[in-house]
């Protein structure tokens, strides 16, 4: 004889409509997630809060030495830093910073961008990003001047 599950809040329950969720990233068409990231890096741009580095590798692995660097430039909120390779210095002196967040281009998204007030871009992943947003642009319904703006403030 089955045992009943009793109410909807059993674990049995739960555990049935968590698997039904689908995970952790939305399942949005490819075109809408290239539109949300254009339009979130044209949004940190207008802000002034899209910074990109000539050379993202740093001459120290301190930690108190990028703090210092930092604050002196005024950068004492949550910040998001995207490199193409990796950066044995920087990433040891970020390792410690709970505001600093450093990850690879590949891992671009969204959502990690809108969590943080500043995005730096190293100069080395920006053919990435280029590649990966401009090359459907026209599919996408951007115009020619939004294209025009974006690869200015990247070169």
């Amino acid at each position: 004889m089955a045992s009943r599950i009793g109410s909807m809040c059993s674990f049995v329950c739960r555990e049935r409509m968590a698997h039904d969720i689908g995970g952790p990233r939305a399942d949005l068409p490819k075109k809408v997630r290239k539109l949300g990231l254009c339009s979130t890096l044209s949004a940190k741009l207008a802000e002034g809060n899209l910074i990109v580095m000539d050379d993202a590798d740093i001459a120290s692995h301190k930690t108190k030495e990028l703090v210092q660097t930092l604050s002196s430039s005024g950068w004492n909120d949550s910040m998001l830093i995207f490199v193409g390779a990796p950066k044995r210095n920087l990433d040891l002196a970020t390792r410690n910073l709970g505001h600093v967040t450093l990850a690879a281009v590949q891992r671009i998204n969204v959502y990690e961008i809108l969590r943080r007030r500043y995005l730096f871009l190293a100069k080395d992943s920006l053919p990435f990003i280029h590649e990966r947003l401009l090359e459907d642009a026209y599919d996408l319904g951007i115009d020619d001047d939004d294209v025009a703006a974006l690869s200015s403030a990247t070169e």
